[in-house]
Formats: structure tokens, sequence, C-alpha cells
């Protein structure tokens, strides 16, 4: 060959280096942002990634108990003793609720979380979903940060998403030490975990814990578990707002009444009345398998909810109605929670409206 050849093929071999380095880096790269970048995906793609975190080392349960024992409270925070009902614990899985996006969150602005989260990945998914509701969320690295903000900067919570593996004081130890000062007796715990099963979760559950969720974050229940345990705190959320999220369509409501407000409110009034006292009896009812009390109250529920414009409640109470025209009663379990959450939502909020003492309605919708 010619010296010319031999130095169009030296280019050539060359460039192609040049290429395949360029895109190995690329690839590097790309590697190193993907689980970044899947936080910033839609829902749905942030929901599906799996956790990349490392098997977390055991908790030694008997250490843990250990601990909490040791730990030394203030009596101040020992003796306070809130005199309000038990907390519900919820040892099954948690159900998710339908139709459910990110933006639902806005429904509970204003509440005050604290995540106790090693794992960095795992709490910027969390922060991603919820930045945008208007929450407070503090974020501690371990059980020791956590009680720190709890005890000695008396901070307040509406509710602790606590891991169970981390370093320096692990979930079993804080939540034991968090029971211990009587002051959060009332303040819910939900474990936050890769395990689903084994004595990890029953130690977190005889620690104090009220509910559990597990890795990777399950958006719907999440907001499964904000409405059990969270509920109406709102602060700063707009009325419009609530009505919206909470599926109280005011306008269809009111062309039910021919656009009058006193009798729309009057029908608000007797449906409270009438029905919030289901909150309770419904899953009651369907943990007797008394089944034909539950059929009896939500068909008579049915016509009040569509003249209302409750239209989300209405078709959970349909989906309910159909487990028995189809016979199959057996499913009306996964109904427990979501009823118990969404019909007290729902009773809260028609309350919050009808406290507004505004003869317009969209004077009141502003406000």
């Amino acid at each position: 060959m010619g010296m010319t050849t031999w130095i169009l093929l030296a280019v050539v071999l060359l460039y192609v280096m040049k290429t395949l380095y360029d895109v190995n880096v690329r690839r590097k790269e790309e590697e190193e942002d993907e689980n970044i970048e899947t936080i910033e995906e839609t829902q749905e793609e942030a929901l599906s990634s799996p956790s990349v975190d490392a098997p977390p080392a055991p908790v030694k349960l008997e250490d843990s108990f250990r601990k909490a024992k040791e730990y030394v409270l203030d009596e101040r925070e020992s003796d306070e003793s809130p005199d309000a009902a038990p907390l519900l614990v919820v040892k099954d899985l948690i159900p998710e609720t339908e139709h459910i996006d990110i933006d639902c969150f806005v429904y509970f602005k204003g509440a005050r979380l604290l995540v106790v989260e090693d794992n960095l990945l795992n709490q910027r998914i969390i922060t991603s979903v919820l930045k945008q509701s208007g929450m407070e969320i503090d974020i501690a690295e371990n059980g020791q940060i956590a009680l720190e903000y709890l005890l000695k900067d008396h901070r307040e919570y509406d509710m602790i998403l606590m891991d169970i593996s981390m370093p320096v004081m692990d979930g079993i130890t804080a939540t034991s030490i968090i029971r211990r000062a009587k002051r959060f007796n009332n303040l819910p715990i939900i474990a936050f975990t890769a395990f689903s099963l084994g004595d990890e979760i029953s130690a977190m559950f005889d620690a104090g814990a009220n509910a559990y969720l597990t890795k990777p974050l399950n958006v719907a229940q999440l907001y499964t578990v904000f409405m059990l345990f969270i509920g109406s705190v709102n602060r700063g959320l707009s009325l419009q707002k609530r009505l919206e999220i909470q599926g109280l369509d005011i306008e269809h409501g009111l062309e039910n009444f021919k656009g009058d407000e006193r009798q729309y409110r009057q029908k608000l009034e007797e449906f409270v009345n009438r029905y919030s006292s289901s909150v309770e009896l419904i899953p009651q009812w369907i943990d007797e398998k008394r089944y034909e009390r539950v059929r009896l109250e939500c068909k008579g529920m049915l016509l009040m909810l569509n003249q209302i414009g409750a239209y989300e409640m209405y078709n959970m109470v349909q989906e309910i109605q159909l487990q028995f025209i189809y016979k199959n009663e057996h499913l009306l379990d996964k109904f427990k929670l979501l009823y118990r959450g969404k019909m007290q939502a729902l009773i809260d909020t028609i309350r919050l409206y009808l406290e507004t003492k505004e003869e317009n309605p969209q004077k009141v919708l502003a406000s």
C-alpha cells in the first residue's frame, strides 16, 4: 500500500476509536443519572421503578428493644398524655385508592411529614412525589436524628414515614422510644420498608407502628395512608380545591335543586347526619359479615350521593353494590379501608362547606 492509503486507514481507525470512546462515556453518564431521571419521569414510571437499595442488613430485634428501653427520656416528655381516641392500626397490606395521581396530594396541603430514611434515592422519590402538594417535609437520615427533631427541637408532625434498617439507630428502636413519650401517642408512624413479611414488620407493630408500606413507593397506597391517618389537616387549601379533589360537584348539586342553595345545603346536612356514622359502621359490618346491612345502607346512599354531586363516592358505593349483584360478597374486604378514608374525607369537606356563611356560592368557592 502507498503512504496515502496508510494515512487514510490510520485516520479512519482513530475516528472509530474516538466514536467508541464517546459512546462509552455517554453510556456511563446516562447510567449514573438514570435513577435521578426516573424521579422526573411520569408518575407511573416513577412508581414502577425498582428500588436500587442494597439488601438491608438484618435488624437485631432484641438489640433494638433493649436500646429503646435504655434510652433516657425527659420526664416532661413521658408524663404528658393527650386525651384522644387510640389511633387506627392496619396490619394488612394497604389497598390502593383508584384514579390517584401526584396532583391529588394537594388535598393534604399544609400537613407536616417526617420522613426517616437513609437512602438518598428514596428520599428524592418521596419528596418528588409530594413537593407540589404544599406539605411541609423534613428528612431525617436515621432514627437518632428523628428523635432530635421530635424531642429536642419539639417539631410537630402529622405523620412519620419510618424506614426499618438504618445506620446509627434503626426504625424499630426509634419507634419504641417515640411511643414511650406519651405526647406522641396520637402521632401516626408508618413503616416504610423493603420487607413485606417477616419479623421486622411484626417488630415494628410491637414497637407502635400503625401501618406499613413497602418499597418501591406506591402512590395509590400512600394516598390511602394519608386519608386514613392525616385526613382533613388541609392547612391553607382553598375550599374550591378541596371540593374538586373530593369529587363534590357543587354545580351539579345545585342544578339538582334548580340553583336553590338553601335546599342544597339542607340536603348536605341531611346526608352528613344520616351517613357520617357509616364511616365506622360499613367496615365493621363487613368484618362481621353482615352483608345485608351493608347492601341496604349503600342502596339508600346512592340516590343522595347523586343528588349532592358526590360522584367519586357514588362510584365507590356503586362498585360495592356490584359485588352483591355478582355474588362476590367475599371481595368486600378490600373496600373497608378505602370506604373509611374516602367517606370521612367527603364528610369533612361537606362540613367545611356548610360552615361558610356566604349566600353566593361563587363567593364560597373562591374563599
